[in-house]
């Protein structure tokens, strides 16, 4: 049996009480909630879009685990995102089942195992142990690997990659939305290690260290994949006016992904490197994989 949230706001976010003719107006945005986590010592933040209130008895949900960018948190899917109605409105129209989503903060983390003092701590592992399960006790989800999807926009969209490549025991599905693939580090430069310090605000050691970059890199990781025994599915999209590298190294990561036989998509549309882009790859990512979600797990 499920037991409520830790701290569950219970009430719809204001922002969106205008969508209500066109939306689900039974769903529920929880907010200032928070979880558990052992590894990191401290609670992850999070907010919940819970799709039905009050939950049908016995009724259990896909979970979908959204990642925010850079300097982002939490609160930054549905904020400055407005994805709440962009759901209800999907699920009233019958292109994706009803499904929880949760957006833990990650801070500045890059997603990835940091365990300097100082550092964000060992993020990945937290995610992918406490936080699922603190999700799975809070709610009615279908605690299943082919019930969860991980993904995630620029900074969000490379962690989501990596912890579904690491972990595809865990997620059926992968979004990367213009998610940040840069190429490997062979030998340290000069140029480089001083412009990817700033970039990566020190989730791979201070001073910069390029054998944790390569280690955590998608790429280095990416033919793990031919050993899985299953393989999520791989959706990336970026905008057609994002930085040249960004767009280069979809098409790397994507090609990569085939390589290895993954089933994978990759979208490039018109637009930069905003909401704009990532509503539309969120959305249209969620109809086709919600063809393989199941309505009870294995």
């Amino acid at each position: 049996m499920f037991n409520r949230p830790y701290f569950v706001a219970g009430v719809l976010f204001a922002l969106f009480a205008n969508a209500a003719s066109v939306a689900n107006s039974a769903s529920r945005l929880s907010m200032g909630l928070e979880a558990p986590s052992p590894v990191l010592g401290h609670t992850i933040r999070y907010w919940a879009y819970l799709p039905e209130d009050p939950f049908p008895r016995a009724q259990r949900y896909p979970v979908v685990y959204l990642l925010h960018g850079l300097h982002g948190n939490e609160t930054r899917w549905f904020k400055s995102g407005l994805i709440a109605p962009l759901l209800d409105a999907a699920i009233a129209a019958g292109k994706i089942p009803p499904l929880i989503v949760v957006t833990p903060d990650g801070g500045d983390s890059w997603y990835v195992d940091n365990p300097d003092v100082g550092g964000f701590g060992d993020m990945a592992t937290a995610l992918t142990t406490d936080f699922i399960a603190a999700i799975d006790s809070a709610f009615p989800t279908l605690a299943c690997r082919e019930a969860r999807i991980v993904g995630g926009f620029s900074m969000g969209g490379t962690g989501a990659m990596i912890l579904g490549i690491d972990h595809p025991d865990l997620y059926a599905g992968v979004i990367s939305l213009s998610g940040v693939f840069p190429p490997l580090m062979p030998e340290p430069t000069r140029a480089l290690t001083a412009r990817y310090a700033g970039r990566y605000e020190g989730a791979f050691g201070k001073p910069f260290d390029h054998r944790r970059f390569n280690q955590w890199n998608a790429l280095m990781k990416v033919g793990q994949l031919e050993a899985a025994k299953r393989r999520p599915l791989f959706y990336l999209n970026t905008g057609d006016r994002d930085e040249p590298d960004m767009i280069l190294g979809a098409a790397v990561v994507f090609d990569a992904l085939v390589a290895t036989y993954a089933n994978a998509r990759l979208r490039i549309i018109g637009g930069r490197h905003d909401f704009e882009v990532w509503n539309t790859g969120l959305m249209d990512a969620l109809e086709w994989m919600s063809k393989t979600l199941p309505k009870s797990c294995p």
